[in-house]
């Protein structure tokens, strides 16, 4: 075992046991206790109905975070040339956020898996990829536009900010 793994494994575990770590823990935790999953999306229900099931509410975190962190981890280790330093942007820039924001961030971590498909122009794959992460949080659907802006070969973006 590599230490980019072992170190990536020790802050996953802490980040799935913790207790009331992270901005929206305490909706999702009455969520499972108040049985009020309506207003969450198809797959996200499903998470939120199984702890239901089982009478775990602290079960969520690990629902969502194992597929997010292995997802996230094995993208890394697939396109990076450098997995330490890609884990360690990822920490600093990820990680607290996938906390407090669980199902945005397994949905971030499905469309960061399919960008293969994307390289390889495999549409349909990568559809389905994002059909089942827009399943977990709505606003995955944008991601679709990736799919199309680089099929169009752009090889400059421009971005206009605002000066003044």
């Amino acid at each position: 075992m590599n230490v980019s793994l072992i170190a990536f494994l020790l802050i996953v575990v802490i980040a799935l046991l913790r207790f009331d770590v992270g901005w929206d823990y305490v909706n999702y935790y009455r969520a499972v206790i108040n049985n009020d999953i309506k207003r969450f999306e198809p797959l996200s229900q499903l998470f939120l109905y199984i702890a239901i099931q089982l009478g775990l509410p602290h079960l969520v975190f690990l629902l969502f975070g194992i597929p997010t962190y292995i997802l996230i981890y094995s993208t890394i280790r697939k396109y990076s040339s450098n997995i330490g330093f890609s884990i360690l942007l990822y920490f600093s820039f990820f990680y607290l956020e996938s906390l407090g924001f669980i199902r945005q961030s397994l949905a971030v971590a499905i469309c960061f898996w399919a960008i293969k498909y994307i390289f390889s122009r495999r549409f349909f794959p990568f559809l389905i990829c994002v059909v089942i992460a827009t399943s977990f949080h709505y606003s995955a659907i944008i991601v679709l536009f990736a799919y199309f802006m680089y099929q169009a070969k752009l090889q400059y973006l421009i971005c206009i900010l605002p000066v003044g």
